[in-house]
C-alpha cells in the first residue's frame, strides 16, 4: 500500500476488525475523503450507504465546517521547499507532516535490493527450475537459504 487512498482503506479495514463493526469508528482521513477533499470523483464513486455512515457523525460536521485553503501548486512548492521535486512527489509530500518530510530528506540514499539480475538470485532461480531436485540449499558465511518443492502426496 503506497498511495494515500490505499493507506486510508487499509487502516479503516483494520479499525473495522478491531472494533467489530464496519465504520463504527472512522479516521479523519476517511472523513475528509468522504467530504471530497481528494476530489469529487472520489465522492461520486463511494457506496452511498458507506458515505451515509461516515457523514452522519459529529466529527464529520466538525471537519466540514473547517475552511479548506485553496492552494496552487506554486504555493505548495514554496511552503514545502520543493523547488527540485516533481509535481507527483510534491503532492505526496503535501499529504504528510513537515517533520516527516524533513526526516525523508535527511534519510540516507535508498539501498538497492537484490533483483533477478544479481548472480546469486539468478542461480537460485535456475536451480529451483530443475525437476530432478526437490530441495536446493545455498550456504554462505552468515546466510543459509533452503528451497523445497511442494510435491503432492502419492
Amino acid at each position: 500500500m503506497v498511495t494515500p487512498l490505499s493507506q486510508f482503506g487499509g487502516i479503516q479495514a483494520a479499525i473495522n476488525v478491531i472494533v467489530g463493526e464496519r465504520y463504527k469508528q472512522v479516521t479523519d482521513q476517511v472523513i475528509l475523503y468522504a467530504l471530497g477533499y481528494h476530489g469529487e470523483d472520489a465522492v461520486a464513486l463511494m457506496d452511498p450507504d458507506v458515505r451515509g455512515k461516515i457523514m452522519d457523525r459529529p466529527r464529520t460536521r466538525e471537519l466540514a465546517s473547517v475552511e479548506r485553503p485553496v492552494l496552487s501548486l506554486g504555493d505548495i512548492r514554496r511552503d514545502l521547499g520543493g523547488e527540485g521535486d516533481s509535481d507527483e512527489e510534491l503532492l505526496l509530500r503535501w499529504l504528510v507532516r513537515k517533520e516527516d518530510i524533513a526526516a525523508m530528506r535527511a534519510a540516507p540514499p535508498i539501498k538497492p535490493y537484490l533483483t533477478d539480475t544479481a548472480p546469486l538470485v539468478t542461480r537460485v532461480a535456475e536451480l529451483a527450475q530443475l525437476s530432478e531436485f526437490d530441495e536446493v540449499q545455498v550456504r554462505k558465511l552468515g546466510l543459509n537459504i533452503t528451497l523445497r518443492k511442494n510435491r503432492p502426496a502419492a
